[in-house]
Parts: structure tokens; C-alpha cells; sequence
């Protein structure tokens, strides 16, 4: 070999490792094994030589070149086998610290060491625990890479090994049903990826001693462990949690939440709302004593984080109830919070947390059908009440909307008329002193014109306060009243449905035509909020200003 060739092989990794392999080759072509390849190369000398390349490797022509070798010299020699899986294990940190394609190659470098281990039986020797947890821990790291070719290379490395064997998926399935009696908390926080992909892989196809074993663990990690795993690393588990029966709910899951709801709900919370957005069993079952309990201690909680969780959590029982009598339960218990009659709400974001709990609840409507109606007349003279005496801007402005949504789902169109309290309660609240009030009450009926636009149009005292704002803005035109664009926007709007009442008031289009930033802004505004669907508080909700600034 020329001297160049040999200068340049030393100062290239892959080159280095080409040259032991056709030497190995030569050695093989002219006696067998008689030149023990423990020798030439040296067994630890080609493994390290082996791992420097696949850190300097990024293009899958080299990242193929490499395993080719790996192969080429585990099956040259036995001994390889030992001396590379040492030296690969001792190299999982620096693995899960280098480049997503470095981390991909030693996966699949791991499923070629698992597969050639020379054990008669596939699967059955316990050097393979080692490697096997040291790949559960690298494919862990691939989490945070966008290159979906380089995650799949490595997932379809351990899926073709995991299919290949019977042995082989218990193994791995051992890696994430791990007991509470043989558990490491540091290394079940490496598992998460693992879980992922074998519950969306083979969830339809587990026995029932393996749902059992995987449910157990799932409670054990999700609600007793100390270090708890996070809202993301608990999804892992959704494709398996989907399928949970109700049969298995109760015999595993159910013991076990009772019992810590009672004990620590404050840090259960955020685990169970995970947990119960993925289930699909009637949940309405377990109001009394585990859910109904929490529900109306926790939203008076004083912890931010506590009270999220549990709206969040209300939230997920709610669409999880199959009965009507379940819903009417929770609200009524929620309107019990609001009312004060389980302590008094001195803060304003505990009254929030009541107010968007109910706002949430008001969406699911659609999934109650007929009952919806009945349910908002439930809820809105609670509603109206605590609005009114609401003292909190921010606070208030959440209430009235959701006023407004349950008044949209009372349908007063039958009677054409509002209730006698809900009219009093807007023409009271346009009339406000705080001109934020009377922005968040003009807001309000704007949320909710189009389903109650006949009620509207004939409520003479609402209309009238209308007008008056509209009057009151148009006197100087060129600076924005808020109230007053607010106000154009809604009589506008109900003049499209109920030209002849509001004509008689007000000449909109007049008003319309006006090429004022006034008119303007109304016009847009009544063009936006015709098409946006309702917000969710708990993700923000616009305030009137910011909704007349989007439009």
C-alpha cells in the first residue's frame, strides 16, 4: 500500500476502519482464522475506532458503511461481541449528548449487538438487559430531533427485533411495564419514547396478563411515584389509556386515585387531568365521593397552578359524563362554589376559576342535545348575580361572557322575549358608571346577538341604551368610543334579521356609510365576530379592545 494511502488512512476514522476490515479479509483468504483477529486489528483498538466514526457520521451512506462493518467483525470474531458492547455502554451519555444522526447510529448498532447474542435462545441471556436499556435511554434523546427520517430509521431497528421474537418483545416490553417493587425512577425517566412507540405499535394486540402488568405500572408511575413524569412523557401512554375498560378502570385505577384524591389531591391534580383526557369510559360514575369533592375545594384553591388543573379536570369529567343527572350534578356543585356556600370566594381569580369552569362547560353543549337549555336555566340567574356584584375588570369580563354563552344556549327565541332578570342585567350594566363595564356589557350582548337577535330586537330598554351610545359616539366621530363601536356593531347586526324595530330607532346604514374611524371600526367588528368561533378563557379569550384592534 503506497505511503500516502496509509498517512491519510491514520488520520480518517472511516478510512482506518476500511483497512482493518481488508486485512481481516486477507488474513481469512489465505488460512481461516489463523491469524487471530484479536491481534490484527486489536479487538479494543477497531471497537474505539468503530464509535469515533459514528460520531463524525451524517449521511446515511456512511451511517450504512458502518453497521456493514460492525457486522463484518462481529461475525469475524466472537470475542468482538463482548469487548464492543463494553465499550458501546460505556459511551450511552456521551451518545445521548451528540447529534441526533450519532444517536440513531448507536441504536442500530444496539439492535445488531441484541440480535447476534449467542445465546441458543433468542432473548435469553442476561448480558442483553444492559444493551438494551442503554438503547431505551439513547432513543429517549431522539425525542427532541425534527428529522422524522432519522426517528424512524431508528424506530424500524427495534421494531423489525421486537417482531422477530416472541423473546424479544418481552424483553423490551419488560423495559415499560416496570413495578413499583423493581422500579429505578432514574432510569423509567429514559422509557417514555420506548412506551410511545411499542403501545402505538402493538396496544391492539396485548394479552390481558400484559394490559394488566402495564396498567399497574401506568398507576403506580402516573400517581404514586415521588418524581412523576411530565404532562408530555404521561401521553406516551394515550394509545394504551384510549383502551382502558371500564372493568379495568375500576379494579386497578380507581383504588388507587380514591385513595391519594383523599390524601394529596393538590399534586395528583395535574396526573389525573392528563390521565382522564385520554380515557374514553363513563367517568360520571365516580362524582361521589372521588371527583365532586375536589372539584369544589380546589377551584377556591389559592395555588395558580392547583386551580388550572382542576378547571382542566372539571373540563374532562364533564365530556366524559354519559348521563344528563351527571352534568347537572357537577354545575350544580360549581354554581354551589360560586354561590359561597363552601367558603366564602374573597379573591377575584377564584371567582375566574369558577366563571371559566362554567364558560368551559358551556361548550360542550351540543353533546347534550335538548338538555342544554335546561341546563342554562340552571345556570344563568347564579351567573347574572355573581357578574353583577363582581367588583374585579378582568374578572367581570369573563363572567359576562359567560353569561353570554349560556344565554345563547337558553334559546329565548321561543318567547321571543328575554327573561326579565337577564334584561335588566345588560340594560343595568350598559348603564354603568366605569366605562370598562359598560365596554365588557356591550361586548356581551354583541357575543351573543345572533342566537338571541329576536329577544333583542324587541327588549325596548336594551335597544334603547343602544342607540344612546351610538348617539353619544357619533357626536365626535373621529376618536374611537369603544362602547359606542361596540354598540353600532350589535344594531347593525340586528337590523339585517329585524330591519323594521331597529329602523325605527336607528338609520343604520346611514351610520354604516360614514367614513369615520367610528363606522369603520363597527362595520369590521361586526364582520369579525360574525365568523370566529367561541374562545376558551383558560387559552385567552380577547378582550373587547383587542377584538376591535384584530378586526
Amino acid at each position: 500500500m503506497p505511503r500516502h494511502t496509509q498517512d491519510n488512512a491514520h488520520k480518517r476514522p472511516f478510512a482506518r476502519l476500511v483497512l482493518g476490515r481488508d486485512h481481516l479479509a486477507e488474513a481469512t483468504a489465505e488460512g481461516g482464522h489463523k491469524e487471530s483477529f484479536k491481534v490484527t486489528p486489536q479487538l479494543k483498538r477497531t471497537s474505539t475506532l468503530l464509535l469515533n466514526a459514528s460520531f463524525h457520521c451524517e449521511k446515511s451512506s456512511s451511517a450504512s458503511l458502518i453497521l456493514k462493518l460492525l457486522d463484518t467483525f462481529l461475525t469475524a470474531d466472537a470475542a468482538f461481541y463482548a469487548v464492543f458492547s463494553e465499550r458501546l455502554l460505556a459511551q450511552v451519555q456521551t451518545f445521548q449528548h451528540s447529534f441526533a444522526s450519532a444517536r440513531v447510529i448507536a441504536i442500530r448498532m444496539l439492535s445488531r449487538l441484541i440480535r447476534h447474542d449467542n445465546a441458543k435462545t433468542p432473548g435469553s441471556s442476561p448480558a442483553l438487559k444492559p444493551l438494551i436499556h442503554a438503547q431505551v435511554s439513547i432513543l429517549e434523546a431522539t425525542s427532541d430531533t425534527d428529522n422524522a427520517r432519522l426517528k424512524l430509521s431508528g424506530h424500524k431497528s427495534i421494531l423489525q427485533l421486537v417482531k422477530s421474537s416472541p423473546a424479544y418483545f418481552e424483553l423490551y416490553f419488560d423495559a415499560i411495564s416496570t413495578t413499583s417493587t423493581a422500579a429505578d425512577s432514574a432510569t423509567f425517566q429514559t422509557r417514555f419514547h420506548l412506551t410511545k412507540l411499542l403501545v402505538d405499535t402493538f396496544a391492539a394486540t396485548f394479552s390481558n396478563a400484559q394490559r394488566l402488568r402495564l396498567l399497574t405500572s401506568y398507576t403506580y408511575w402516573a400517581l404514586e411515584a415521588k418524581v412523576r413524569p411530565t404532562d408530555s412523557q404521561l401521553q406516551s401512554y394515550a394509545g394504551f389509556v384510549v383502551t382502558i375498560s371500564a372493568d379495568e378502570f375500576a379494579s386497578v385505577v380507581e383504588p388507587v386515585l380514591s385513595r391519594l384524591l383523599k390524601r394529596s389531591p393538590d399534586s395528583l391534580l395535574q396526573a389525573v387531568r392528563v390521565m382522564t383526557q385520554s380515557l374514553r369510559i363513563d367517568l360520571g360514575l365516580y362524582l361521589e365521593p372521588m371527583f365532586v369533592p375536589v372539584f369544589t375545594a380546589k377551584l377556591r384553591s389559592q395555588k395558580d397552578d392547583v386551580r388550572i388543573n382542576c378547571i382542566g379536570l372539571v373540563d374532562t369529567v364533564l365530556r366524559r359524563c354519559a348521563d344528563f343527572a351527571q352534568v347537572q350534578t357537577i354545575l350544580t356543585e360549581v354554581l354551589g362554589v360560586l354561590d359561597g356556600k363552601h367558603g366564602i370566594l374573597a379573591q377575584f381569580y377564584q371567582r375566574e376559576a369558577v366563571f371559566t369552569t362554567l364558560y368551559n362547560a358551556s361548550l360542550h353543549a351540543p353533546a347534550w342535545e335538548g338538555a342544554a337549555a335546561d341546563l342554562a336555566a340552571l345556570v344563568l340567574p347564579s351567573l347574572v348575580q355573581a357578574s353583577t356584584k363582581e367588583a374585579n375588570e378582568g374578572t367581570r369580563y369573563i363572567g359576562l361572557q359567560t353569561v353570554s354563552q349560556w344565554l345563547s344556549l337558553l334559546h329565548p327565541t321561543t318567547t321571543n322575549t328575554l327573561p326579565a332578570d337577564i334584561s335588566a342585567f345588560f340594560t343595568s350594566g350598559l348603564q354603568h358608571k366605569v366605562d370598562s363595564a359598560v365596554v365588557a356589557h356591550a361586548y356581551a350582548v354583541l357575543s351573543a346577538r345572533e342566537t338571541v337577535s329576536t329577544a333583542l330586537a324587541q327588549d325596548v330598554s336594551i335597544v334603547r341604551e343602544l342607540v344612546r351610545l351610538v348617539d353619544t359616539a357619533n357626536k365626535k366621530p373621529n376618536v374611537l368610543h369603544l362602547d359606542g363601536v361596540l354598540a353600532l356593531s350589535v344594531l347593525a347586526s340586528l337590523h339585517e334579521s329585524h330591519p323594521a324595530q331597529i329602523a325605527s330607532v336607528l338609520d343604520v346604514p346611514s351610520a354604516l356609510v360614514n367614513d369615520s374611524f367610528f363606522a369603520t371600526s363597527a362595520a369590521l367588528l361586526l364582520q369579525a365576530s360574525s365568523s370566529s368561533p367561541p374562545s376558551v378563557p383558560a387559552a385567552g379569550i380577547d378582550s373587547p379592545e383587542v377584538a376591535v384592534l384584530k378586526a
